[in-house]
């Protein structure tokens, strides 16, 4: 289970650098595309709680798991309140991504160096 969550997370983090690249191209790209690569990250940190919740885990997982919430939680703040039908200014966009691979980095240490 916690492998899987660090492979839904690599992934969403692959998918959001692709999102990246086509949207600041000039390709357009759908808002839903955007909506689904939050929804997978939403995905899985679901599915790390539903890990940490019948493991326990260490403090690092908690940690990361907890900064992981308020993090999906700003980032939607951040792309559906304040910048909706807006463009999205690209320091934000790399910003999300810079903390999302520390994050992503982080729970791997967690989940794997210290068992």
């Amino acid at each position: 289970m916690q492998f899987l969550t660090v492979l839904i997370f690599l992934s969403v983090s692959f998918f959001g650098a692709y999102l990246f690249k086509v949207s600041r191209s000039e390709k357009k790209v759908s808002p839903w595309i955007f909506r689904m690569h939050g929804a997978a990250g939403l995905i899985g940190l679901s599915i790390l709680f539903y890990w940490l919740a019948g493991n326990g885990g260490n403090g690092w997982i908690w940690l990361c798991a907890c900064v992981f919430t308020v993090f999906i939680l700003m980032a939607f703040f951040v792309f559906e309140k304040v910048f909706k039908n807006k463009k999205t200014p690209t320091l934000v966009v790399v910003i999300h991504g810079l903390v999302a691979v520390v994050l992503t980095g982080a729970l791997t240490y967690s989940l794997f160096l210290t068992n």
